[in-house]
């Protein structure tokens, strides 16, 4: 992995630990024992900005540097935001990947990772001005979570092709992948 080769570079000891399940309060709890361990630096891929945002300034205030990617916290609890790409890019490509599949009409729904991931979120809203602005024949039926667990966005998925039979893309995004797969 890049960051243990850059760790193993820089002569620094790399702890790689989070929670297993989607609860924000267990990240504050890893937080809270890397202030514990007096770590030197935290760099953390937020489930709730806010809800993390305290314990990650209190980590600051102890001298630790801190740094968010993927999804932010409030801008003052972090040194450094780093992101894949822009909210708007990520939701633009994947309405565009849509339209081009449905030839720029029909339904779709999407699968997102949990109703409270604020970058997940952020990419739905973009996703639904794309389709205002420039897909006017596109028409998003519905949201559901998967709670980032494959079994139950499996579920979520066969559910939706009962329940809207005219769906012919689900787009799912999750914190461990995100594309777009067309229905036949």
């Amino acid at each position: 992995m890049g960051a243990e080769e850059a760790a193993k570079d820089l002569n620094v000891d790399l702890i790689w630990d989070g929670p297993t399940g989607l609860d924000a309060a267990k990240q504050n709890e890893v937080i809270e024992g890397w202030i514990t361990r007096h770590v030197d630096a935290i760099s953390v891929s937020v489930e709730n900005g806010p809800g993390i945002s305290s314990v990650l300034r209190k980590a600051r205030a102890q001298g630790i540097k801190v740094a968010t990617w993927d999804a932010d916290a409030e801008s003052n609890a972090r040194d450094y935001f780093i992101n894949q790409a822009t909210p708007k890019g990520i939701g633009d490509a994947l309405i565009d990947e849509t339209a081009r599949v449905l030839n720029n009409r029909g339904e779709f729904a999407i699968i997102t990772g949990a109703l409270s991931a604020a970058n997940q979120n952020l990419w739905i809203s973009f996703m639904r001005r794309r389709v205002a602005e420039k897909y006017p024949e596109l028409k998003l039926d519905t949201i559901r979570p998967s709670d980032d667990d494959r079994d139950k966005a499996f579920s979520e998925t066969q559910t939706l092709l009962k329940v809207y039979p005219n769906i012919k893309v689900i787009v799912g995004i999750s914190a461990r992948r995100f594309r777009a797969r067309e229905r036949r």
